[in-house]
């Protein structure tokens, strides 16, 4: 009787597990499709302060994308975060996981056009707002941080 409840459990808690993807819209395909351009590497260097920030993007998934983005200042990491583009309950997200934040920080994709796109999250203390927009060919992205009056920009150029 014991074997019956042990399996039953097993074949019970397997099947849970395997539970199918939410279906996908064919808009968020191609919301998914339009920022796809980003993977690759990218190098921002700031020559006032000595630093050099990358940011290294990959297409892990179908509709995914990984990445991770790490500051140097010499030898030393100042800054480094874990980054991904993906779909979520038929929305396409932006995902930054910052070792000082407990959670990750999700901003929603509200904006497209193939050449850039702007991520949202009000919620956020800082920024509100990440845009990133392709330039020379595909050789050059700006990523401007907005919010609370404040506006960085950062131009990265493609390095892989």
């Amino acid at each position: 009787m014991k074997y019956y409840i042990l399996s039953f459990l097993a074949i019970t808690f397997t099947l849970s597990a395997c539970k199918p993807e939410a279906p996908v819209s064919e808009e968020t395909k191609q919301l998914f499709q339009s920022v796809e351009w980003l993977a690759g590497e990218w190098t921002f260097n700031d020559e006032i302060k000595g630093k050099t920030t990358v940011e290294t993007w990959e297409k892990t998934g179908n509709l995914e994308l990984t990445g991770s983005g790490v500051t140097t200042e010499g030898s030393k990491t100042t800054f480094s975060e874990k980054l991904a583009v993906k779909v979520k309950n038929d929305e396409l997200f932006y995902v930054a996981t910052l070792p000082e934040h407990k959670k990750p920080v999700w901003f929603k994709v509200i904006e497209s056009d193939g050449n850039s796109f702007l991520v949202d999250n009000q919620e956020n203390e800082y920024p509100k707002q990440i845009r990133y927009t392709l330039a020379e060919g595909n050789h050059r992205i700006k990523i401007e941080l907005l919010g609370g009056g404040k506006r960085v920009i950062m131009n990265y150029f493609r390095s892989k």
